[in-house]
């Protein structure tokens, strides 16, 4: 399950310490840096304390729920880009890309489902199709800006979760080529 677009999170120092310990420790605390000490500063019960690093701009995707709800299955029928239809199988919770990759279909979701991409652009079948689902936000918009050959109902398979009283036999396109702005020549593979 994405949590959104993209989060500030803290990561950790635990391969290097710095050669300041930011942590007051006791006289009887001890050192431990390089790769076996994990950087960490161990003294007076405090236990192991992870030295903080600058804030990094991560991507936060859990994997519970990326198989969505085995007992509430839905069929989506995707039109590919060579025109063929295939009936897939999806399950609610799920999202668009989250099928994909399941599935095996031709998209690529570059930046992993965090809507930094484009990669992942459908088309919904129409206006009604697009009602179904929350409206896009202000980021997705922006992805889909970027998108070839946006249309009124584009959309990113990432950010659109799946409930089969309402998406039962949906519609969707996939376009003919998509925008790598991610990295190029990237392709994500399933992780969960």
């Amino acid at each position: 399950m994405l949590i959104s677009h993209t989060r500030r999170c803290l990561s950790w120092r635990l391969l290097a310490a710095p050669a300041v310990c930011d942590t007051r420790c006791s006289g009887a605390s001890s050192h431990r840096a390089g790769r076996a000490g994990g950087g960490a500063c161990r003294g007076s019960g405090l236990g192991r304390v992870p030295f903080p690093t600058p804030t990094l701009v991560c991507a936060v995707r859990l994997h519970g729920d990326a198989t969505g709800d085995r007992g509430k299955p839905l069929t989506l029928h995707v039109q590919l880009p060579d025109g063929t239809t295939r009936d897939v199988r999806a399950y609610e919770g799920q999202t668009l890309l989250d099928v994909a990759m399941e599935a095996g279909l031709p998209i690529e979701g570059a930046c992993g489902g965090s809507c930094a991409c484009s990669t992942c652009h459908v088309y919904l079948e129409n206006d009604a199709a697009m009602e179904l689902f929350d409206e896009p936000t202000d980021e997705e918009n922006d992805m889909i800006d970027m998108a070839f050959f946006p249309q009124a109902t584009s959309r990113l398979g990432c950010q659109l979760r799946l409930v089969q009283a309402k998406h039962d036999g949906l519609k969707i396109t996939l376009p003919h080529a998509t925008r790598n702005m991610y990295v190029d020549g990237h392709t994500v593979t399933p992780h969960h």
